[in-house]
């Protein structure tokens, strides 16, 4: 790709964005769409086209995008893109392979799959399972912040607010673990004594 041509697609697609922050759903679509006429495969626009119609409610339209952008490597960002869309039109075991297929061809980062499961146990209102599997992922990389904030979710789904408020309040922040003497309950110091003697 020549330097000019990236140079127009990062303008494309920082025009598209703005256009996603600012809440303009109709012409974050119509450009994705106008740079799919010249690039009908890339996956980028179509994640962005995806998550346009997803915003829109356009169900129809998201299904046959998301089938368009499923052909491509499932990178982290295109499958957050499509389990939702995969879900909202009740297609679960659509969602359940594209998870499969992307842990088997390595193409998206473990807390990404992990994020995945737990949106599909969610939409199944399996909130226990949707927590055990973002307690599992948060143990494998507790510096995903997005999973945090879907556990932060799930917490907001399940009644549990002042657990969800303490998760959003540490969300950018570095992971903490308690130290030994938590496991030890609270008698630690006094039992590290006894040993001693």
């Amino acid at each position: 790709m020549s330097g000019e041509a990236g140079s127009a697609r990062r303008i494309e697609r920082s025009g598209i964005t703005a256009a996603l922050s600012e809440g303009d759903l109709r012409l974050a679509a119509r450009l994705s769409e106008q740079g799919l006429g010249t690039r009908p495969g890339d996956p980028d626009l179509l994640r962005l086209l995806l998550l346009t119609q997803l915003g829109l409610r356009e169900v129809q339209a998201a299904q046959d995008t998301a089938d368009r952008l499923s052909q491509a490597p499932l990178t982290a960002a295109a499958l957050d893109a499509l389990i939702p869309a995969r879900l909202a039109a009740g297609r679960v075991r659509d969602a359940r392979d594209l998870v499969a297929r992307a842990d088997r061809e390595r193409t998206a980062d473990p807390a990404s799959l992990e994020a995945a499961r737990a949106r599909i146990a969610m939409h199944h209102d399996d909130l226990m399972a949707a927590r055990a599997i973002l307690v599992r992922g948060l143990e494998r990389t507790p510096e995903a912040t997005g999973l945090r904030a879907l556990m932060a979710e799930v917490l907001m789904a399940d009644g549990d607010a002042a657990h969800a408020r303490e998760v959003i309040a540490r969300l950018g922040e570095p992971p903490t673990a308690p130290g030994p003497e938590a496991a030890l309950g609270s008698n630690a110091p006094s039992q590290r004594q006894s040993r001693e003697a």
